[in-house]
């Protein structure tokens, strides 16, 4: 805030109140737009015009290609949902089969939350959310048509629209430049930090640790927001490619610098002019160009980009094929190339390659939160419209439709005992609003102006805490609940079907939001899943007759994007900084498996190397029962022939092991 603000007698309140000078005018236009849809709805007659104004405080976004994205994909899943509904309701069968096929809808909605990407999961949970609001009150309330489902998503449609309208004129476009340059940097650091670990800068594993834990969040946080930055934008989804490839060109360097300090310690040192090559490569990806690059170039042009750097980084470190050094070439060729292509023209043609061993992570697809989201939400959706039919309830409508909608919001989120224990007393303000509303305000209405009016006051006060920093996460629920339990522009209503709309709400928001607070951490359980998927990717390395052991390249991507999802679950259950020696040290194991079983298939190999290797592979299918006795097992093979090609290999899946022991130990 400006000085004039500070000394103004309303400043520490609005302090007080997370609200200054920008989040008051924020607050300005949800108002304007949430009163100008409301009104709209009610001019033109729609039923239930109520619903107009609930778009407005979850479409309204901080940028602008988000605010476009969100609310196209707002008016899809609404419309897919409507369909579903529709389709549902045109079998006429028997109730407990529509609000099975119900259930069915919401499911495999919340599984797709969780198997999709950026906005495209926010238009797969307003498509279940949609068919409830279409399939529920036609079912449970006779006296409720399907003219009346349909008003309701006209009334989304109008929210949408005049969201758009009148905040898109004030919402900027998405700072993608300056997170692109964030991205630069954090390939700057994460090639600097290899170059620390090659020089033997990490004496101890602590110090080690210690430099990896805020690459490893600065990783997690760019894989996370990429797409919301890229979101509206043709150009960001274009770039949005070299962003997913030099995050994973990072974690693979990370992995490397861990395998090269492990190195470095046991006596093992580089060629002396890698670290140098990686600072000055370094330097290079740091700093900040006058003027981009015009063309992107392909990859053998991007290596040639900074002809000594590379050149110096391509130079072996005691044998010319040791895999770890291959595993590094890999990883700085992408890096480059992904780094010129990103910052090229908008016109530039697509970068077809990254090279033959390019490191790549896995798209985001949690199916096992998915399945559970899915079994949670539908099953819920299910029994509470079950409930209401034989309870002949007149409001169980409601209760059924906030038990669907309470589920697959937080049936959505990463955190969702946070969340639900600031969503219960949101829904609980905006249902007081809303039967005070009732009692008072209603009965005296005469007339469309009076109407709109009388929720301006309520409109505003909802903005306001919309936009506050303190309290926006509660009032999105109180601004919903407030318009579903008020029944704005319906006729005055008696006091027991007031009280009895407000209590379903409050009763669904109750039994969902305890629901989730009485079961276990999410994170906690999450992590461990994880962890047991690590092992069995790492077992699936292995060499067998039968089947084929896992393809090297596809192993990584998806345990890389295993690690970045691990990180962030660890954090959450355990609330301190996540160390990256267990994460990382998964990555280097699996690459010391499959540079052994490249060993044992290579005809030409000393057969004694090749031995080692095999009995290697016996002693690893008990990786996760004995992390600790076959690491010293993996030790005491490459100790007994300190001379082979399968050494340093032994030694290097014996350290990643002993270091992976707390994520594939058994009951880790």
């Amino acid at each position: 805030m400006t000085d004039s603000d500070a000394r103004s007698p309303l400043s520490t309140p609005l302090a007080w109140l997370g609200l200054d000078r920008a989040a008051l005018a924020h607050a300005g236009r949800l108002w304007i737009a949430a009163w100008l849809a409301f009104g709209i709805a009610v001019l033109l007659g729609v039923d239930n015009a109520y619903w107009a104004a609930m778009p407005i405080w979850v479409v309204a976004q901080p940028s602008r290609g988000l605010l476009f994205e969100r609310g196209i994909f707002r008016v899809i899943g609404t419309l897919i949902g409507a369909v579903a509904g529709i389709l549902i309701l045109a079998l006429h069968g028997a109730p407990w089969l529509s609000f099975a096929l119900l259930g069915g809808v919401v499911g495999v909605s919340a599984l797709a939350v969780h198997t999709l990407r950026g906005l495209h999961a926010y238009g797969a949970m307003l498509t279940g959310m949609t068919a409830a609001v279409v399939v529920l009150p036609t079912v449970l309330a006779p006296e409720h048509t399907l003219a009346l489902a349909f008003a309701r998503v006209e009334c989304t449609l109008i929210g949408v629209v005049v969201v758009t309208v009148v905040t898109a004129l004030f919402t900027p476009e998405a700072p993608r430049e300056a997170f692109y340059r964030r991205v630069r940097r954090l390939c700057a650091e994460a090639v600097a930090h290899a170059g620390r670990a090659a020089d033997g800068r990490f004496a101890g594993a602590t110090a080690l640790d210690d430099a990896e834990r805020p690459l490893l969040a600065e990783i997690s946080d760019i894989d996370a927001n990429a797409r919301l930055i890229a979101a509206g934008s043709a150009q960001g989804y274009r770039r949005l490619r070299y962003v997913d490839a030099l995050v994973a060109a990072a974690l693979a360097a990370l992995a490397v610098a861990r395998a090269l300090a492990e190195r470095h310690r046991r006596g093992e040192t580089p060629a002396p002019d890698l670290a140098p090559a990686l600072a000055r490569l370094a330097a290079r990806l740091g700093a900040e160009p006058a003027v981009p690059p015009a063309v992107a170039p392909l990859v053998a042009d991007a290596a040639a980009a900074a002809p000594a750097d590379h050149a110096a980084a391509q130079t072996a470190p005691a044998a010319p094929t040791d895999p770890l050094r291959t595993r590094l070439d890999a990883a700085l060729v992408q890096l480059v190339a992904a780094e010129d292509a990103l910052f090229a023209s908008a016109t530039d043609g697509d970068l077809l390659s990254f090279g033959a061993r390019a490191v790549r992570v896995a798209p985001h697809r949690d199916w096992t939160r998915g399945r559970r989201a899915a079994a949670m939400s539908g099953g819920a959706t299910f029994a509470a419209a079950i409930l209401a039919l034989l309870s002949g309830w007149a409001a169980g409508e409601l209760a059924a439709l906030g038990v669907c909608i309470f589920s697959m919001v937080l049936g959505s989120l990463p955190d969702p005992k946070r969340i639900a224990r600031l969503m219960f007393p949101g829904v609980v303000s905006g249902v007081a609003l809303a039967l005070g509303y009732r009692f008072l305000i209603q009965p005296a209405l005469d007339g469309t102006a009076a109407l709109l009016l009388s929720v301006a006051p309520f409109l505003l006060l909802g903005a306001l805490a919309r936009a506050s920093r303190r309290f926006a996460m509660p009032a999105l629920d109180g601004n919903m609940c407030f318009l579903l339990a008020s029944q704005a522009g319906m006729p005055a209503a008696g006091a027991a079907e007031i009280l009895s709309g407000g209590g379903a709400l409050v009763l669904a928001a109750g039994v969902v939001c305890g629901g989730f607070l009485l079961l276990p951490g999410a994170s906690a359980r999450d992590a461990a899943g994880i962890a047991r998927r690590l092992v069995r990717d790492l077992r699936r390395l292995l060499p067998r007759a039968r089947p084929r052991p896992a393809d090297a390249s596809d192993w990584h991507a998806r345990t890389a994007r295993q690690v970045l999802r691990l990180a962030h679950h660890l954090g959450r259950a355990a609330q301190r900084p996540v160390r990256g020696r267990p994460l990382l040290a998964t990555l280097n194991l699996g690459h010391a498996i499959v540079a052994l079983r490249e060993l044992a298939a290579d005809a030409g190999m000393d057969p004694l190397a090749r031995q080692q290797a095999e009995r290697a592979f016996t002693e690893l299918r008990q990786l996760g029962a004995n992390p600790a006795g076959v690491a010293a097992q993996l030790h005491a093979l490459a100790d007994s022939h300190r001379l082979t090609a399968a050494t340093p290999l032994l030694l290097d899946a014996a350290q990643a092991l002993a270091d992976a022991a707390p994520l594939v130990a058994p009951g880790a």
